[in-house]
């Protein structure tokens, strides 16, 4: 049985990863949460920035945390791209029943992540009824799905997750679905009976 759990920290937007040291970017935020919210029952997520945890009224390395790495100002991070990419998570979530998504990875034929590169993990969720599925691709390419659980007729739409738009309605007839990612970046797929 899959049981819900709140990812409280996520990757901390600009704050350094502990392997690479590189800052965490927006992409790395809006990886972790689309992951924290489909791979178990949809319950919730936060959101960190380093200028915002430790209010830096510049840009600077947070006193006592060295290694870190430069937070932005608090003022910084209210507008950066990972603190708007939540506010476009929030809307697409607000849009749907998120309360009826349990975890579906036998939607996927193929899974692009690996134990060498976990990072290309597709994660995927449908809702109790079958009236909807959510895929979450963090690297463009090909998905290879299994639509035959979704009451016909189906229909899918792409999901921006950096603009919070919509691209048109693609209509599914067979069982095995085969669609491209509109470009290399992370999307969302929604699935969903046509109205």
């Amino acid at each position: 049985m899959s049981r819900p759990v709140i990812n409280l920290e996520p990757n901390y937007e600009f704050h350094l990863a502990y392997q690479s040291k590189k800052p965490f970017n927006a992409f790395h935020v809006r990886r972790a949460l689309y992951w924290s919210l489909l791979i178990s029952p949809t319950c919730g997520v936060s959101y960190g920035n380093h200028g915002i945890w430790c209010w830096a009224e510049k840009d600077e390395i947070p006193i006592g945390h060295p290694e870190s790495g430069i937070a932005p100002s608090w003022k910084k991070a209210l507008k950066s791209e990972g603190a708007n990419s939540v506010k476009i998570l929030k809307t697409f979530f607000s849009s749907i029943n998120w309360w009826k998504l349990i975890p579906f990875q036998d939607l996927l034929i193929e899974q692009l992540g690996t134990i060498e590169n976990p990072y290309k993990k597709i994660v995927a969720s449908k809702s109790e009824d079958d009236d909807f599925a959510i895929v979450y691709i963090p690297e463009g390419g090909m998905l290879s799905l299994k639509t035959d659980f979704i009451k016909s007729p189906a229909v899918a739409k792409w999901f921006n997750v950096r603009t919070g738009n919509f691209l048109n309605e693609i209509e599914i007839s067979e069982k095995i679905t085969k669609l491209k990612t509109p470009d290399s970046e992370d999307w969302i797929l929604l699935i969903s009976k046509k109205l």
